[in-house]
C-alpha cells in the first residue's frame, strides 16, 4: 500500500490552553500529508477552549471529558483513533506542515522502527523563537534498539527528544496507561515503554515548535522539583508493573523519583503517595531494599545540595 493511503492520527490534548489550542489546530490541520485525522481530547478545561475548539466543526474530532489528567487524556484520544501512524500535539505547541509527511516516509523506510522522537525548535507566547541552550546527543538521524540496555537496568548515552511519533502497533502494547492516584504520567513513561518494547529512531531534525510561557501547566509551577519527582516515582512504579522485564531499569527511575522526593517533602511525606509504599511491598524483596538504598540516599543528597545552591 502506498504510504500516502495509511491514515495518520494527530492527538492534541488541551487543558485550559483557549488562547493556543486553535493555533495547535491549525498547524495539524495544513500538514502536506493529506489522510490525516485530528482529534482533541479536552480535559474538562474551564476557559473558553469549548468555542475555539467547536469553531473547527467536523474538520476535527472533539472529545470533552471531565478532568482527569495527561494520562486519561492520552486514553481517550488513543481510543477514538484510527491510525495506523499516530502523533502527539499538545494544545500549546505546533508542528510544521511537513513533519507527518517527513516521519511517515521514515517510517516506511525503516520497518523495524515503531517510534521516532525528535527534536523541537522553541518559541515564546507570541510564536516568536527563542534559543534554549540544550545538552543533546542526538547527532543525527539513527536507528537504534535499547531493549536489552533497559533489561539489564544499564544507563544509554542519548538525549530522548520530545517529538513522538509511534505506529499504531507499538501504542497497542501500551496504552491505555495507568492513571495514577494523586499525579499523572508524563510523556517519559511512553518514551520508555517505548524503548523497552521496540527498536525505534532518534532523529535531530526539529519538526515541531514547543511553546514556552508562563502557563505553562508544568514547566512554571512553584512546586515543578516536587511534582517532577513524583512523576519520576509514579513511572518507575508504573513501568515495574506494566512491563517485568525492564524491572532493573525501572528500580533506578523509581530510586531516583524517591530520593529526590524525600529531599524535598521528607521521608514522611514521600511515603504518603501510595505507589511509593507499594513498591517495597509489591516489588522489592529485603535484598532489593538493601541494595538500593545507597541509591535512594544519593539522588537525596543530590537533590538537597542542588537545592542549597539555589538559595
Amino acid at each position: 500500500m502506498d504510504s500516502q493511503n495509511k491514515l495518520a492520527s494527530i492527538l492534541i490534548n488541551n487543558y485550559n490552553y483557549a488562547q493556543f489550542v486553535g493555533q495547535a489546530i491549525e498547524s495539524a490541520l495544513n500538514q502536506t500529508y493529506k489522510n490525516i485525522e485530528v482529534i482533541v481530547v479536552d480535559d474538562g478545561s474551564t476557559d473558553n477552549s469549548r468555542s475555539v475548539i467547536e469553531s473547527f466543526g467536523d474538520r476535527i474530532k472533539a472529545i470533552y471529558k471531565e478532568n482527569a489528567g495527561q494520562a486519561s487524556a492520552f486514553n481517550a484520544g488513543f481510543a477514538a483513533n484510527q491510525g495506523e501512524f499516530i502523533f502527539i500535539l499538545d494544545a500549546d505547541d505546533l508542528f510544521l506542515s511537513h513533519k507527518v509527511e517527513k516521519i511517515i516516509q521514515e517510517f516506511q523506510d525503516n520497518p523495524k522502527a515503531n517510534w521516532l522522537f525528535h527534536e523541537l525548535s522553541y518559541i515564546d507566547r507570541l510564536g516568536d523563537s527563542i534559543n534554549i541552550n540544550k545538552d543533546s546527543a542526538v547527532l543525527n538521524f539513527e536507528l537504534i534498539d535499547l531493549q536489552e540496555t533497559l533489561r539489564k537496568g544499564k544507563k544509554f548515552n542519548y538525549s530522548i527528544p520530545c517529538g513522538l511519533c509511534f505506529r499504531r502497533s507499538l501504542l497497542n502494547q501500551i496504552l491505555p496507561m495507568p492513571q495514577a492516584s494523586n499525579i499523572v504520567l508524563s510523556d517519559n513513561y511512553l518514551k520508555f515503554a517505548s524503548l523497552a518494547l521496540s527498536a525505534g529512531i532518534l532523529w535531530n531534525e526539529h519538526l515541531a515548535f514547543q511553546r514556552i510561557h508562563q502557563s505553562n501547566h508544568f514547566t512554571f509551577r512553584d512546586d515543578v522539583q516536587v511534582k517532577a519527582s513524583e512523576i519520576g516515582l509514579m513511572t518507575g512504579y508504573y513501568l515495574r508493573e506494566q512491563f517485568p522485564a525492564i524491572a532493573l531499569f525501572a528500580d533506578k527511575v523509581f530510586a531516583k523519583g524517591l530520593g529526590e522526593l524525600i529531599a524535598e517533602l521528607g521521608w514522611k511525606q514521600a511515603f504518603k503517595i501510595p505507589e511509593a509504599s507499594q513498591y517495597f511491598k509489591n516489588f522489592w524483596s529485603i535484598q532489593d531494599r538493601l541494595k538500593y538504598f545507597p541509591r535512594i540516599g544519593f539522588h537525596c543528597l543530590r537533590t538537597q545540595l542542588a537545592k542549597h545552591k539555589r538559595k
